[in-house]
């Protein structure tokens, strides 16, 4: 800065910029003219163009994941909603349906089919046709077979529900007894003495 004689400014455009935010802001503090719209219209915002439409509070522990899980089950909900609910299944229901069992027919009718194509055809065996017939009656019996202890089975169900049953005719008696049970007739030993008295 030696060689330099000359005054340091700030160049003469940013110079009068400067002044007039300068005074713009001293007029907005000054004027009691100056509506309190106007005031807040020109202060800065925090949070512009946001609004709390859906819900009224913002949970800021929930990350992106979580948020995204809630909305697609929010979403499957309302799916499920308007196709008219889930239909309740039948607890008790143990056993298949027809059209269950006639699928499952089909399956181990084509798989016995395509195992027997894939396999190399045996010199004494019959045309393929008959050999898919045979096969399929052979799977229809396997099916339709029972446990040759069936009998044993039905016998220990029995027993058990015979278990069960009088468990509960025992109670249901005890029960009875007791709501039919006013008075009971007793023994009583009275001290003359001390005057205790002794139920038996």
């Amino acid at each position: 800065l030696k060689g330099h004689s000359g005054i340091l400014h700030s160049p003469t455009a940013n110079k009068t910029t400067d002044n007039e935010r300068l005074n713009k802001l001293t007029a907005l503090n000054s004027s009691p003219q100056a509506s309190l719209a106007a005031k807040v219209a020109n202060s800065p915002k925090l949070g512009k163009g946001f609004s709390l439409k859906g819900s009224g509070t913002i949970d800021l522990n929930m990350s992106y994941g979580q948020k995204a899980a809630e909305r697609s089950k929010a979403n499957a909900i309302k799916l499920i909603q308007r196709s008219g609910g889930i239909q309740k299944v039948d607890p008790n229901n143990i056993k298949g349906t027809e059209t269950g069992k006639k699928r499952a027919l089909e399956k181990l009718n084509s798989s016995g089919s395509n195992e027997n194509d894939s396999k190399k055809a045996r010199p004494n065996e019959e045309s393929s046709s008959t050999g898919k017939k045979l096969m399929s009656e052979r799977f229809k019996k396997i099916l339709e077979a029972t446990s040759a202890h069936q009998n044993l089975i039905k016998q220990h169900d029995d027993d058990e529900q015979e278990k069960y049953f009088n468990k509960l005719e025992k109670k249901e008696a005890m029960e009875e007894k007791m709501l039919n049970t006013f008075k009971l007739a007793c023994k009583a030993v009275r001290c003359a003495k001390c005057k205790y008295t002794a139920f038996s």
